[in-house]
């Protein structure tokens, strides 16, 4: 429960998935961060998740190309996390 920080999945596509993740401080996280942590863990979720739905299984190993902020981190509450995905090896 610590870690759970996805609130919906808004779309989930062959090649992108969306959803709304809480703050670091929503979920009662420590501040002093450059990047929101619960944010980055929830965008590894989220490609978890979108390996589960397009191959069955989650997409391990996972990396991330890039990450950017159009807005800076809000203190509390939530923000929109969309993530491009593409598929390295063909799911087995």
């Amino acid at each position: 429960p610590s870690f759970q920080v996805i609130r919906e999945i808004v779309s989930c596509t062959a090649t992108s998935i969306a959803a709304r993740l809480s703050t670091f401080a929503a979920m009662g996280w420590p501040r002093g961060w450059q990047v929101d942590p619960a944010a980055l863990d929830g965008a590894l979720q989220l490609l978890r998740v979108w390996g589960i739905a397009r191959g069955g299984r989650p997409s391990l190993p996972t990396a991330i190309g890039r990450c950017r902020a159009w807005a800076p981190w809000p203190e509390a509450g939530e923000v929109g996390c969309t993530m491009q995905c593409r598929q390295d090896n063909p799911f087995k």
